[in-house]
Order: C-alpha cells, then structure tokens, then sequence
C-alpha cells in the first residue's frame, strides 16, 4: 500500500479538501456497487450499507442512534467505540478522487484509510435499559493500528441537507492505493449526528488512469429531500 498524507480541513498537504460542491455528473466511480460493511444500523435494520455504493443520493446509511432506543449515537454509550464503513474496491487500485455526500447528521471529524489488508470484523453486543434492549455492533479488531490515513477531515462545517467533503490527489507518484477504503468517524455533528447516528448518502472515488492526459471527473446525478 502507498500511503499519503494526513489532510486537516484548510490544510493541503498533498491533496486538496473541498468543502462545497454542485450537483455531479457520473464519470466511473469505482465504488458503485461494490460490497460494503459497517459498525451499526439504524433501527437494527438490515444491509443500509449497500446504499452507500448504490449511486442513488436519495437513499442513506444511517448508524445506530435515537432511533434504536438508545438515546445517542453509540459512541457516546461505548468507550473507544467508533462508528466505520467499510467497502471492497474488489482489487487493489490508486484513486485520485474521493467524495462523501452526508445528511445533516454528518460525520463532523474523520479518517480516511485506503489498506490491502481487510481487518477482521468482530461482533459486539450492547445492553441498555438494565438488558431489557440489546444492540449489535461491530467493531475492526486492531484498527487503526499503526495505519496512516490518506486524508483526514477535522471540524467540517454544518450543512443541512446534502454535506460534501471531496479530495483529489494530484501527485501521481504518490497516489494512495489498496482494496479496502475505510471512513473511521471520530467526531459526529452535535446537531443531529450525535443523537440519531451519522447518515451518509454516497460514497464515490475514481481511479487514476495513466492513459488520460487530464484525471476522470466524477459526478452524482440527482438531489433528493430528507
């Protein structure tokens, strides 16, 4: 795996961060599509995480929350606990785009990893309610370990409706690769995402192709209501 750089908001260190974003036009996003897993679900409801590949920005993942009878996201009842996803790109591939398009209840701080490696998934119970409710969860076993994250976002701003946080990488020597992308959330917004759980529309990369004289453009059709 080739590993980058660490990326804070406002700071370029070998790629740029975006905050804003108009609407997208698909180009080949690599992740469409493609097998995802992640910490928790809304609701206990099952396989939310296939609308993170699914090129539809009117459908979400959401994680555990409120909804599920908690009180707040996870995080905030699980000590070290961080909410993640995780997608198989299917092979080893070098990116030079990355874009997240989140709900209101954003993601506010998190870590992006590009590993060749998936990490073991371990299941996890949580009680609540003196065991009159229970949670599944999971968690990556010795993750983050001493991987170095591709592009990290710190404090982004609140957005309501559609939140986007788009990288490019420009050095072409440096281009970050491997087959397991994984956002590791570390803060949630304190609007909505630390009570619901974070809720993520889409998640879309392309890959560096040597052949072009100019990067792919990457774009999503379409906007939707909450």
């Amino acid at each position: 795996m080739k590993k980058l750089f660490t990326l804070l908001l406002g700071a370029v260190l070998g790629c740029a961060l975006t905050h804003a974003a108009t609407n997208w036009d698909v180009a080949t996003n690599v992740l469409q599509g493609k097998t995802a897993w992640v910490s928790t679900n809304a609701n206990g409801a099952d396989a939310l995480e296939t609308r993170l590949t699914d090129g539809n920005r009117g459908s979400s993942w959401q994680a555990a929350g409120a909804n599920n009878g908690i009180g707040t996201c996870l995080s905030q009842n699980v000590d070290g606990f961080h909410d993640w996803v995780m997608i198989d790109l299917g092979a080893t591939k070098s990116l030079n785009h990355l874009q997240f398009d989140q709900q209101s209840a954003n993601a506010k701080s998190f870590d992006v990893y590009l590993v060749d490696t998936k990490p073991e998934i371990v299941t996890n119970t949580y009680s609540y309610n003196d065991g009159a409710g229970s949670l599944t969860y999971f968690t990556l076993s010795e993750f983050p370990g001493n991987n170095t994250p591709i592009a990290s976002v710190t404090d982004l701003p609140y957005v309501a409706d559609h939140n986007y946080a788009n990288f490019d990488f420009s050095d072409v020597d440096n281009l970050p690769s491997g087959q397991y992308l994984i956002m590791w959330i570390t803060a949630e917004d304190e609007n909505w995402a630390k009570t619901y759980g974070t809720c993520i529309w889409e998640i879309a990369a392309t890959e560096y192709d040597a052949t072009l004289s100019a990067f792919n453009i990457l774009s999503i059709q379409g906007d939707a209501e909450i």
